[in-house]
């Protein structure tokens, strides 16, 4: 899936996500892992509160699709809170 952030009807961030299921663990039930790729904002809407809705937005994605763990790369992982985390 991809995402796209707008601010006032400007493209201002965008985001990957993939879905995989795995074996199922007791911190995650249903296997199901959200893989969360290319998460960026550009550099003039930073610090607009672009980056937390974006994430928010991510995060609700995954819970929507069953998943029970997120995995980030580097650059995605900067967005994501530790509570984000938490499914």
């Amino acid at each position: 899936m991809a995402f796209v952030a707008e601010y006032d009807g400007e493209a201002c961030g965008c985001g990957g996500m993939s879905f995989a299921d795995v074996a199922p663990s007791t911190d995650n039930p249903s296997g199901r892992v959200a893989c969360l790729s290319g998460v960026y904002v550009r550099a003039a809407f930073a610090g607009l509160g672009v980056e937390e809705a974006l994430a928010e937005c991510l995060m609700a994605e995954a819970r929507r699709n069953g998943c029970g763990l997120v995995c980030a790369d580097s650059a995605s992982r900067r967005f994501l809170t530790d509570d984000m985390l938490r499914l």
